[in-house]
């Protein structure tokens, strides 16, 4: 009987990763061999191969000189590099300011949010397709709200939303709301106002309020911060100063300041979408962007209430119900069957992810920095 090794509890697809002549790559197997022990079969000892092609060794002899030789073959010395990134000019600024932020977190001691910030959309991460086993890197982002490009794409996607909201309105309103500057506790203080927002939308004089959507901005200074409140209205008119007096005994304070503004025309309601959805990273001094950041961390910022409560975009604009965008595999076109390489430990289990990892990669590097071309916008 000639020797043969099977892999034991190798999740779907991984078989598809080895060649046929291959199969028996000594990794996380049995052996089963009749040359020793009289033909009885024994396990075997799990074999530490360096996918290196020009250190490639297989120890405790478990595969041949040619098969060893067949299996360097198989393996990429080079990979495709992907396509350079095509940026314009005018995103070469948010770039530096995003690596701006990352130096201010790195001498914070954080550096974790700096790494993120380094790596959002100038990296490339690995990712694999168990289906067809394609392999292929898509540009990473770091989705934080420091970070100037991801909380850019939100504001924009917010903005569409809050301008939708608008145009299904009677009378759309801006009313902003303020407190006193907070030099302590600024969490709590982002909470206190939200709580006494909700008080006043259940005062005599908001009963004309159907709904509407509010956003909680935060401006750091050396010393203070500035909180305060902006809210997007359906209701009816309310008078300057009644609202005035009902904020003021809300918040317990012998001065508050507010501004309530119609917006009629298409101009003001575009105006008021951006207001309400805008993007705080991008005004941010670097020197406050640490202080700014771990204030509004874990806090939700924005909300809708009344009749808009929970509204998606599809149920407001009056067009058809798109189809909630999936991504697909580019080469068998399957769903749901794509993960990052840095997730294998998770997907694998970690004893077995350091057994195939090389096997399921291909050899190729997790993470590769991006090729970035600016292009000049006429």
């Amino acid at each position: 009987m000639d020797s043969a090794i099977k892999l034991q509890n190798s999740p779907p697809g991984v078989n598809s990763f080895l060649q046929e002549n291959l199969s028996h790559a000594p990794l996380a197997a049995t052996v089963y061999d009749d040359d020793l022990q009289g033909g009885v079969a024994r396990p075997g000892a799990i074999a530490e191969i360096d996918l290196d092609p020009q250190s490639l060794r297989a120890r405790d002899q478990l595969m041949t000189a040619p098969e060893a030789q067949l299996f360097e073959r198989a393996l990429p010395r080079t990979f495709p590099r992907p396509k350079p990134l095509m940026f314009s000019t005018k995103k070469k600024k948010w770039m530096n300011l995003k690596n701006n932020y990352a130096d201010e977190f790195r001498k914070a001691g954080d550096l974790v949010t700096a790494g993120k910030l380094n790596d959002c959309s100038e990296t490339m991460a690995l990712v694999i397709c168990q289906k067809c086993d394609h392999k292929f890197y898509v540009v990473e982002h770091c989705k934080l709200r420091c970070c100037p490009l991801c909380s850019f794409q939100v504001a924009k996607e917010r903005a569409k939303y809050n301008f939708a909201l608008c145009q299904n309105m009677k009378s759309v309103k801006l009313l902003t709301l303020t407190m006193k500057a907070v030099t302590e506790n600024e969490k709590e203080a982002i909470h206190y106002l939200r709580k006494c927002f909700n008080k006043l939308r259940r005062h005599k004089l908001m009963r004309s309020v159907r709904g509407g959507a509010s956003s909680i901005e935060v401006i750091a200074h050396p010393d203070y911060c500035h909180i305060h409140l902006h809210a997007i209205l359906d209701c009816a008119y309310i008078p300057n100063q009644q609202l005035f007096t009902a904020w003021r005994n809300i918040l317990g304070v012998a001065y508050a300041s507010i501004d309530i503004r119609q917006a009629d025309s298409r101009e003001a309601r575009v105006y008021i979408a951006k207001e309400v959805g805008k993007n705080m990273a991008i005004y941010e001094d670097p020197t406050m962007i640490v202080k700014w950041y771990h204030i509004i961390k874990g806090v939700r910022l924005w909300t809708t209430f009344g009749t808009f409560y929970n509204k998606k975009l599809n149920e407001l604009d009056d067009e058809k119900d798109e189809p909630e965008f999936i991504p697909a595999c580019p080469k068998c076109g399957a769903h749901h069957s794509m993960y990052f390489a840095r997730d294998g430990p998770y997907i694998w289990g970690g004893e077995q992810w350091s057994h195939v990892q090389h096997m399921v990669t291909g050899g190729l590097p997790e993470k590769i920095e991006a090729e970035i071309c600016y292009v000049e916008e006429k």
